[in-house]
């Protein structure tokens, strides 16, 4: 979903509950994307750090917009919803350049923390 969509556009595409979008994600169908809706949804309820900057003034909620137009913020918010810890996360985007891509960053990340990206 990352490699097709920002974190500050998936936000948008969650809160906004659009399946359609959700769904022309790769490898995701209509039911999966409803899946993937429900749950991001309660996680970025819960998290107010994946509130994009550019998010509408009305958030749902009661969320407060926070800066994260960084792809290292993007990035970091990735793999929060991936359910590493923030530590974890920290940790493994640690002396990254916040210039890469967000797909570069991750891709790089996730091979520090063990995992194939």
């Amino acid at each position: 979903v990352l490699s097709k969509y920002s974190v500050s556009q998936l936000y948008s595409i969650v809160m906004a509950e659009d399946e359609k979008s959700m769904s022309s994600v790769s490898g995701v169908g209509k039911k999966t994307a409803q899946r993937l809706i429900l749950e991001l949804k309660s996680v970025f309820a819960k998290d107010k750090g994946f509130v994009p900057s550019d998010a509408p003034a009305s958030l749902p909620f009661g969320a407060v917009a926070t800066p994260s137009d960084t792809s290292l913020d993007d990035a970091r918010a990735a793999l929060l919803s991936m359910g590493f810890s923030p530590q974890e996360a920290e940790l493994a985007l640690e002396g990254f350049d916040g210039s890469m891509r967000v797909e570069d960053l991750l891709a790089g990340a996730l091979k520090r923390l063990g995992m194939d990206a």
